[in-house]
């Protein structure tokens, strides 16, 4: 199908110029899913939010003792909509000794 002829299109032209449009919009989609994945900053591990349980899988304390923790402010922590999380990467620079 030549874009020329779109006006003079017929009806048994329509399978062929169906296919060619349809070639066209999985390139365009294709085009645009690379874009969008080089464009997306690449979310590290380390960023990711944990929860009061996470954390303390993660660090090793009792729940009740990170909680205590908190309060006193010795382990970094952030609420976010009524619920306590803790950043990964601060948790990991907590438990190094690099952070409060």
């Amino acid at each position: 199908m030549d874009k020329s002829n779109v006006k003079s299109l017929r009806f048994e032209d329509l399978p062929e110029a169906m296919g060619q449009l349809i070639q066209r919009f999985d390139r365009i989609e294709s085009i645009l899913l690379n874009n969008l994945n080089k464009s997306e900053p690449e979310k590290k591990e380390e960023d990711e939010l944990l929860t009061i349980a996470e954390a303390a899988i993660f660090t090793k304390y009792a729940e009740q003792t990170l909680r205590t923790k908190v309060m006193k402010g010795e382990v970094p922590s952030i609420r976010l909509n009524g619920k306590r999380l803790f950043r990964k990467s601060e948790l990991i620079a907590w438990i190094k000794g690099e952070t409060i």
